[in-house]
């Protein structure tokens, strides 16, 4: 993924998504994609801007879906919570799962759950 030459996280997403899309393009037609991991962005929530703006074109343009089963993050005070990592899939692989869900952790080193 790119790490040189963007000025601003923003930049270095977008960068990353847009290396998604790459990867995604070459093999939509042969093969089924998946993407897992850490987003930074609670796509149960509404908004516009511009890494909400790639991470959507990438989603719409392969038509991946993604189901919020819940807050994946937990912040160490405990004061706040988001749905930040997520699985996105090819709706016609969903054959992968039944159903997604987060496991309770009683020690932990993380701050994120696992799906």
């Amino acid at each position: 993924m790119p790490c040189r030459g963007y000025s601003t996280k923003k930049d270095y997403f977008c960068g990353i998504v847009y290396e998604l899309f790459e990867i995604a393009s070459k093999y939509r037609n042969s093969h089924y994609i998946l993407i897992g991991g850490d987003l930074n962005i609670d796509l149960s929530v509404q908004a516009s801007d511009r890494k909400r703006s790639f991470l959507n074109n990438l989603i719409d343009e392969f038509e991946l879906e993604f189901s919020c089963v819940g807050s994946t993050f937990f912040h160490p005070s405990g004061e706040s919570e988001s749905k930040i990592d997520y699985f996105l899939n090819t709706k016609s692989d969903s054959f992968l799962y039944k159903k997604k869900e987060i496991f309770p952790v009683v020690s932990n080193v993380s701050d994120h759950v696992p799906i």
